[in-house]
């Protein structure tokens, strides 16, 4: 039987698992993150390796849609500014293969002390996908999922190239800047090399286009992709 209409109406809704912002790695080169913590003990913890460039800002939404839903779903949960991105420590012209593997295994040992799972899962996002791959060979996590995951890092620096048209030189030369932010020189003949994208083996998750978080219109409609978002819960909880 229902509780009368009043009482319901008086019951408060279930709080969300706490957000902590913090520093972490070293104090010459502090890093910026959020930990998103969960209500019980984890046994799952993912961490969120972001994009690159402009990609970056628009994966602010889904990234922090993704990471309230995994934390209510009891999988602890940090995301993170690289080296030279956001609010981290760092230039963004110094920005560089290694560099960015460096930001992630920090932010990998900081998400293993703070929530203590026996299980880190790696969800990278477009270019983040490659950061995880490339830092796996170092330090494998227990998996690695690609959110629209680009097979390789050269075909994801002519898409980038191709969406920015104002990039484009004739000299075959890359371009000091997409989408209005820097593009490192050494990190361009980085992702030229032989820097490939997620194996056979690796989860991936495909946004579907009409949910499109990464599309020109998307930073003004606020669009958060909930059925992908749904579907990452899903594959993290089913481990």
């Amino acid at each position: 039987m229902m509780a009368p209409l009043s009482e319901r109406a008086a019951t408060p809704p279930p709080e969300s698992p706490p957000m902590e912002p913090m520093m972490f790695g070293t104090s010459e080169a502090p890093l910026y993150g959020v930990y998103h913590d969960t209500a019980v003990p984890a046994r799952r913890a993912a961490l969120l390796v972001p994009p690159f460039g402009e990609e970056t800002i628009r994966a602010h939404r889904p990234f922090l849609a993704l990471a309230t839903a995994l934390s209510a779903a009891g999988v602890a949960v940090l995301r993170y500014d690289a080296f030279g991105t956001g609010n981290s420590a760092g230039d963004d012209r110094d920005v560089t293969k290694q560099t960015m593997i460096d930001s992630l295994l920090a932010a990998d040992d900081e998400l293993r002390a703070m929530s203590q799972a026996q299980k880190i899962v790696w969800i990278g996002l477009r270019f983040g996908s490659l950061v995880a791959m490339a830092a796996a060979e170092m330090r494998p996590p227990t998996r690695i999922v690609g959110w629209d995951a680009p097979a390789h890092a050269a075909d994801h620096l002519a898409d980038l190239i191709r969406r920015d048209p104002s990039a484009m030189r004739g000299d075959g030369a890359y371009p000091d800047e997409l989408l209005g932010h820097p593009l490192p020189p050494s990190l361009a003949a980085q992702m030229t090399a032989d820097w490939r994208g997620p194996s056979d083996e690796t989860a991936r998750v495909t946004t579907a286009a009409e949910e499109d978080w990464n599309a020109d219109g998307a930073l003004s409609t606020f669009r958060v992709p909930v059925r992908t978002i749904s579907r990452l819960t899903a594959l993290m909880a089913a481990r």
